[in-house]
């Protein structure tokens, strides 16, 4: 073999392998490729158009009568004569009932008697309150007085024994504070304990004598009246330099007596005899030792002045807690709560015996559905009673939520379909209100969807009570039984629909995905739907006709997320 037959076969072996190397690279992409192209999620898509979208609310109810009165006693009385029974056919204005009511008398006799003495009771609550703030005005500027006189007092007290300091009074009694510079205490002639336990006895006596004041008076204003009278006549003896218990008593029965006779204080709330309450006073005054008290307290006349002073303002504070609990609403709300309980208990006895008077009659052509009444019974509160049906006007209500209820108009038609047939009807009454509780999970999901009647399906959600007529109805749909109801609430036609499976929804609102075919990826896109149908949704905003979107899309894509569209 010659040296060009082998360079040649050299180069022909050479060709054939990298021939055969690209083959084998070229075979390696392609799978790669297909490899790639399977990972890619695979979906179909719908091209948006226009449709017609017949727009239903749906909602499952109870059967019942349209014209239903029951009639219930409310109240205790006895039962004369009962002319039905259950199923008895009636005629408008038929008796159906009558009752005794004669025991009636005797307890609004009662009712009477008492919201009279309420009224008046809630009557002088204002007069006193009105009195009580009158007095208190009164009081208040009193005590400034006095406060004013005591400080002019203590200090007259502090010039004269300027070597000395008048201890605080106990917390029950105002304080007498002179300062002394070298901080020490002195009663002159009168040791601690002996000057501490005359202001004990001083303390215990005011009370004895607030004590006798009260016993004597029949109202607060009274008592206040006498404790003045008292209080200012002590005072007067007392600056006089007249420490004498027995005359401080007498001066102060005889003062009282004088302000009864001028008219100062009222007579006519003494609990005793004018007489008798004029002793009284004096003994409880008798009983304090005003000579005790006098040499007690060191600076002479000015400390007497000082003390009877003090007791005016104790007097006055005391009056002015008083009445400044009159001058408060408590006592008057109070008693005008019981003014009015006691008015509506009359009203509802006296509407009881109204209404029982002439005996029960027929409102109404019906039925007696339920007849729980027996003559010569006595009822009670807990006492059944007897219920009236119009049976051949029929009306099945339903429960609407949130999303539902704005759609549903008066008047509109309605198909109503039993185990046994369909009927037509119309919407006859929507409550103005929802009841039955707050919002549920199907609510929420009903209102983003657009799905109508899931509100109803839920006894956690509240819903606005709607009622239907039936009209022709027959045996066959019967009270008590349930109906499927259809309501007509309009027809869309030639808008713009997606239908429900291109649709994400979550809490921010509802979605779809537009195709993009240059980048073969998808776009989520929120949108506002009108109308809606089973199966398809009105598109107000967010697409438009010619968008190509995603059927069934998957939660988890993304923007700009690849996709292939199924073959």
């Amino acid at each position: 073999m010659n040296m060009a037959t082998v360079k040649k076969s050299k180069r022909k072996i050479i060709i054939i392998s990298v021939v055969a190397a690209v083959i084998v690279a070229a075979a390696a992409i392609g799978i790669a490729a297909a490899a790639v192209q399977n990972s890619i999620t695979p979906v179909s898509l719908h091209t948006v158009s226009t449709s017609d979208i017949y727009e239903i609310v749906n909602a499952t109810g109870e059967v019942s009568s349209g014209a239903v009165k029951e009639y219930k006693i409310g109240s205790v009385a006895t039962v004369k004569e009962v002319f039905v029974k259950t199923g008895d056919e009636v005629k408008q204005g038929d008796l159906i009932a009558t009752f005794d009511t004669s025991k009636f008398d005797s307890e609004t006799a009662k009712l009477q008697s008492s919201y009279k003495q309420a009224r008046a009771g809630y009557s002088e609550a204002v007069e006193a309150q009105k009195a009580a703030k009158s007095n208190l005005a009164q009081v208040q500027k009193q005590i400034a007085e006095l406060e004013k006189k005591n400080a002019q007092l203590q200090k007259e007290v502090s010039n004269n024994v300027s070597s000395m300091t008048v201890p605080t009074l106990p917390s029950d009694f105002p304080s007498i504070p002179v300062t002394n510079p070298g901080g020490s205490t002195n009663h002159g002639d009168v040791s601690d304990d002996t000057y501490d336990e005359t202001m004990r006895n001083l303390i215990a006596a005011i009370d004895n004598l607030t004590e006798a004041i009260n016993s004597l008076s029949g109202n607060a204003e009274t008592g206040g009246q006498i404790t003045d009278v008292v209080m200012q006549t002590v005072a007067e003896e007392m600056q006089k330099g007249n420490s004498s218990s027995k005359a401080i008593a007498e001066k102060s029965g005889k003062a009282v007596m004088a302000a009864i006779k001028r008219g100062d204080i009222r007579s006519e709330n003494l609990l005793a005899a004018n007489d008798d309450a004029a002793q009284m006073i004096q003994k409880a005054v008798g009983a304090v030792d005003w000579s005790d008290i006098g040499t007690a307290i060191p600076g002479g006349t000015g400390s007497a002045a000082l003390l009877s002073n003090q007791l005016m303002l104790t007097a006055y504070y005391a009056q002015e807690q008083m009445y400044s609990s009159m001058a408060s609403d408590s006592i008057v709300n109070a008693k005008k709560e019981l003014m009015n309980t006691t008015k509506q208990a009359l009203d509802t006895l006296q509407e009881a015996k109204q209404e029982l008077a002439g005996g029960w009659t027929a409102a109404f052509d019906g039925t007696i559905t339920e007849c729980d009444l027996y003559a010569g019974e006595q009822t009670s509160l807990l006492s059944g009673g007897i219920t009236l049906q119009n049976m051949g006007n029929k009306v099945v209500t339903i429960s609407l939520g949130e999303y539902d209820i704005h759609k549903v108009k008066v008047g509109m038609p309605v198909k109503i379909s039993t185990a046994y047939g369909e009927y037509k009807g119309s919407v006859i009454s929507k409550a103005p209100v929802a009841s039955g509780g707050g919002s549920s999970i199907m609510d929420s999901v009903g209102s983003t969807m657009g799905i109508s009647g899931l509100s109803s399906l839920t006894q956690s959600g509240a819903g606005v009570e709607v009622q239907v007529s039936v009209e022709n109805p027959d045996e066959f749909i019967v009270i008590g039984f349930d109906a499927d109801v259809e309501i007509d609430v309009g027809e869309h036609i030639g808008v713009t629909t997606v239908p429900s499976q291109a649709m994400i929804l979550d809490k921010t609102g509802s979605y779809v995905f537009i195709y993009d075919e240059e980048e073969e990826t998808v776009t989520k896109t929120l949108i506002e739907t009108g109308a809606s149908s089973v199966s398809e949704y009105e598109i107000i905003s967010g697409v438009q006709l010619g968008d190509r979107i995603v059927l069934a899309p998957q939660s988890t894509f993304e923007d700009s997320f690849k996709v292939r569209i199924k073959e």
